[in-house]
C-alpha cells in the first residue's frame, strides 16, 4: 500500500489544509524533493523510514534553494551559504 507524504499549509502562505506532496517511496532516506503548491516551493526531506520534514525551499539568508542543502542532527544547512 502506498503511503502519502503530506504537509500542512500555514494560514499566511497556503490554504491551512494538509496537501499531498509525494508518495513516500518517491523520496529515498536521506533524500529530498521540491513540491509545488499554489506558487510556493516546499523542500521535503526524508530523514528516516517515516520521518519527513518540510520547509519553504528558499534560504531566509540569501534565497538559495534549501533542497540542495543537507540535514545533520535535525539542522538544515543551506549548501550555498552554509547558513543553518
Amino acid at each position: 500500500m502506498q503511503d502519502d507524504v503530506v504537509v500542512e499549509g500555514s494560514e499566511s502562505k497556503m490554504s491551512g489544509d494538509w496537501i499531498r506532496v509525494a508518495d513516500a517511496l518517491e523520496i529515498k532516506i536521506g533524500g529530498a524533493i521540491v513540491a509545488r503548491h499554489e506558487g510556493h516551493q516546499i523542500a521535503v526531506f526524508r530523514l528516516g523510514e517515516s520521518d519527513f520534514r518540510a520547509v519553504d525551499n528558499l534560504c531566509p539568508h540569501e534565497g538559495y534553494p534549501l533542497v540542495q542543502g543537507y540535514v545533520k542532527e535535525c539542522v538544515l544547512t543551506c549548501a550555498c551559504t552554509r547558513f543553518g
